[in-house]
């Protein structure tokens, strides 16, 4: 296997205040991974771009405005940037799940996912060098440099050549300014407080590079996409889910409302970023709040309900918290046994009740019997008796 070079930058901050007007709602690792093959090209290309959009000087991220100028000019950078061959790896810490003492020590923050983040690449690559940005004071570097070098890089007599290296001078590493500018583009996408209303343009972009694991959320292991497994059953699933979204996204939008709309851009987007990932409830609520700030969990369920009814395939698992379009059968399984653990018992209980009214006397006939209106209700429980009664009918 070829050797990688890996820049590692971030986008946030670990202030313990969340409020937007002060501090990032996330903070996002950012992984811009090279074949060392390819560092002459990724050079010029690093160069190109500081020629012709910043004067010779260095490639900024923050530098770079929001407003309609900036975002134009950072997606011209992009496009230039996405023609060298390269993939991207980040990680999203919402914040405000690890509220409290824990993100006031930001020493301990940094180790915990930064270790996180590295401790990925021994299981995909051979041999690599990692380069970061530095942090803190020059007694914290060091000992974040062992500390990973101990613990992540997982470094052995058979596996020798795996570094992580802390750059003091920038300029002996311009490579990192190509992985702070891509953490900017990634924080415009993935950071609520921070989120751009044409975020997508910059996903679009880059998503067919990029994998993204969520913290605390549900990980997702890292691999290439040459290393990937495709699995036929699978494949067909994902392309259904997909062509499901699409089909409202494009052909059905006036059945719409923006608020549904938005929540489906946003569950799209994950999929392609990350395709085995449940979205929590309230991920996508703040999501969409961005934009429509009276949206709460009541008009989440009813754009949840309004998208499965147009025939959008977003599964909720049994026993798993969080909604996705699925990327394997297996989510449609847990998806049915959900189902299934929900209608069962609500049949049940509906049944327990009438036969209590019966045998009480409070009623003097079977509602459910007697009532055509109830007849599909009573063929349900009908049905979920038989196949309780299966064995001993097969016994008898």
């Amino acid at each position: 296997m070829q050797n990688k070079r890996i820049y590692i930058d971030e986008f946030g901050n670990t202030h313990s205040e969340l409020t937007p007007q002060s501090s990032f709602s996330h903070f996002v690792y950012t992984t811009l991974i090279l074949d060392e093959a390819h560092l002459e090209k990724a050079y010029q290309v690093r160069n190109l771009i500081s020629q012709k959009y910043f004067n010779g000087q260095p490639v900024p991220s923050n530098g770079l405005p929001n407003n309609t100028k900036g975002f134009k000019k950072r997606l011209q950078v992009l496009e230039e940037l996405v023609a060298l061959n390269f993939d991207v790896l980040a990680l999203v810490v919402n914040k405000k799940e690890f509220a409290g003492p824990g993100l006031k020590r930001k020493e301990v923050l940094y180790k915990f996912f930064s270790k996180l983040l590295i401790k990925q690449f021994p299981t995909v690559f051979t041999s690599f060098s990692i380069y970061a940005n530095q942090l803190g004071q020059p007694e914290f570097q060091a000992d974040l440099k062992s500390f990973l070098n101990t613990t992540a890089t997982q470094r052995d007599l058979f596996n020798p050549d795996r570094y992580y290296t802390i750059v003091d001078n920038p300029a002996e590493e311009p490579l990192l300014e190509l992985a702070n500018f891509l953490a900017g583009c990634l924080g415009l996408i993935y950071c609520n407080s921070h989120s751009h209303p044409r975020s997508k343009e910059l996903f679009d972009l880059l998503y067919k590079r990029l994998s993204v694991d969520f913290a605390p959320f549900e990980k997702t292991e890292f691999s290439l996409a040459h290393i990937k497994e495709n699995k036929e059953r699978d494949t067909t699933v994902k392309r259904l889910a997909e062509a499901s979204a699409i089909e409202v996204l494009r052909s059905r939008r006036k059945a719409l409302t923006p608020e549904s709309k938005a929540v489906l851009e946003y569950l799209y987007m994950v999929h392609r970023s990350a395709p085995s990932r449940l979205v929590g409830t309230y991920e996508i609520i703040e999501r969409v709040q961005i934009q429509y700030p009276s949206f709460n969990e009541r008009a989440f369920r009813q754009s949840i309900q309004n998208l499965r009814d147009l025939g959008v395939i977003i599964t909720s698992i049994q026993g798993k918290s969080g909604y996705k379009l699925p990327d394997r059968l297996d989510d449609i399984i847990g998806f049915y046994k959900r189902y299934m653990g929900s209608i069962v018992p609500m049949l049940n209980r509906v049944d327990h009740c009438n036969r209590k009214l019966v045998w009480s006397g409070i009623i003097l006939e079977d509602i459910l019997s007697t009532d055509e209106n109830f007849g599909l209700l009573t063929e349900l429980i009908g049905s979920v008796k038989k196949i309780r009664l299966a064995p001993q009918l097969e016994l008898e």
